[in-house]
Parts: structure tokens; sequence; C-alpha cells
């Protein structure tokens, strides 16, 4: 990159600093994961988050640079750091972790042993689904401070985010977790009304400052009908 600016060099540094500090955190928690299929996601998103800072960090490279150093004492430093924190994984790893948390209580029942594995597994899918969807928005904003080719490479980097959020989605949605009930008929009927009244209103205005009628079209309802919505899943709602 020929030319960076202090701006850009700020949003990508955060970014950079944040997807570090995320993979760190998935790494320390994945072994503790009781459902396979979220941990291997966990793990999988760690590594995902590791090459994304380990890329970032390239656009921050002075022009002419070398990565080859950089890049081996990156991959060091970071995988020495979880590993030596990461306690073994397997059951024994499991065992040892929660026996302790299980014996804080004389006489808990076992039950309440495997219900608070699980809870930790729900705690920590909430939390990557909200992780997602936060590092979506934050790349969306870097990325408008950033030139070619950060700029696409982080409006690609945001969807991919939304990808691994509807991962977590699933599995939370799967398990009775995520909560999503459909929106009363009535409210949405409010809210059509109320945006052609909008629409209407802008139309007026546009048109008293030309000193000319409202395009035709231009009231409480579109030209070819009404607006109408249904719900959309967990990320909002689509016209119908």
């Amino acid at each position: 990159m020929s030319h960076i600016t202090q701006h850009m060099a700020a949003e990508l540094w955060e970014v950079c600093r944040d997807h570090a500090v995320a993979a760190t955190k998935l790494r320390a928690l994945a072994p503790f994961c009781r459902d396979q299929q979220l941990r291997g996601a966990v793990e999988r998103h760690a590594a995902e988050f590791e090459q994304v800072a380990q890329r970032l960090v390239q656009f921050l490279q002075a022009p002419g640079s070398q990565p080859g150093s950089w890049q081996a004492n990156w991959q060091s430093s970071w995988h020495g750091t979880w590993q030596s924190h990461t306690p073994a994984t397997g059951q024994a790893a499991h065992g040892v972790s929660w026996q302790a948390h299980g014996n804080a209580v004389a006489g808990q029942p076992a039950h309440d042993h495997v219900a608070g594995q699980q809870a930790l597994d729900v705690i920590l899918a909430a939390d990557c689904l909200h992780q997602c969807k936060s590092f979506a928005v934050q790349c969306v904003w870097a990325a408008s401070e950033c030139s070619e080719p950060a700029r696409s490479y982080l409006y690609q980097l945001a969807g991919e985010h939304l990808r691994m959020a509807q991962e977590h989605y699933r599995w939370l949605d799967q398990r009775g977790i995520y909560a999503h009930p459909q929106a009363d008929q009535a409210a949405l009927s409010d809210y059509a009304s109320k945006l052609g009244q909008l629409i209407h209103a802008g139309g007026s205005a546009a048109a008293g400052l030309h000193g000319s009628p409202a395009p035709a079209g231009v009231s409480g309802r579109p030209a070819g009908g009404s607006y109408s919505f249904q719900s959309g899943g967990p990320y909002g709602h689509h016209r119908g």
C-alpha cells in the first residue's frame, strides 16, 4: 500500500486488536464447551479471527517491509500464549475444571453439574452471536475510513461475520433459547401507515420548494398499492 492515512491506520488497528483479543478468548473457552457442534464452531471462528488479525496487520505494514519476520513472531507469541493457559482437551480437562465448580457446594446433585456445563454453552453461544454482529458493524464503519484494497476486504469481512452469527443463532434456536416472536399485525399496519405519511410529507415538501403539484403516486399510499410487511427471522423484516 503506497499511502495510508492516520484515520485509516487507527481504524485498522482497532479492528485488528479486537479480532486478536476475541481469538484468544475463544481459544481459551473452546475446551470447556460440552456440545461438540458448538465447540467446533468456536474453534473454527477463533482460527478465522486469527487470520483476520494477521491480514489486517499486513495492511498496516510500511510499503516495502518484509512480512516474514513479523508473521513468524506474531504466530509464535500468539499460539504460545493461549496454549500455555489452555487445559488439555478431552474428558479429563472437563472433569478437572467442572469438578472444582461442582464441589463448591457440598452434596450438589449430579444433574446440577451437567446443567452448569450446558448453561456455559448457552452463555458462550450468546456471547459469540453478539460478538459477530458487533464485528460486522465495526468492519463496515472501518471501511468508510479506508482505501482499497482494505475497504473491499472489510466489507467482505462484515458479511462473513454475519454468516458466523447465523451459526450461533441457529444453535440457540434449535435449543429453544433464541426469542424471535412474530410481530403483531396491528403494529405492522401502524408502521406502514406512518411510513406512508412520511412519504407523503416528503413529496409535499419537495413540491412546495419547486412550486409544482406533488408528483403522481405521492400520497399516504404508493401509486401501485399498499405497503405490507412480514417477519424476516432474527435480523429484521422484509418488504412484501
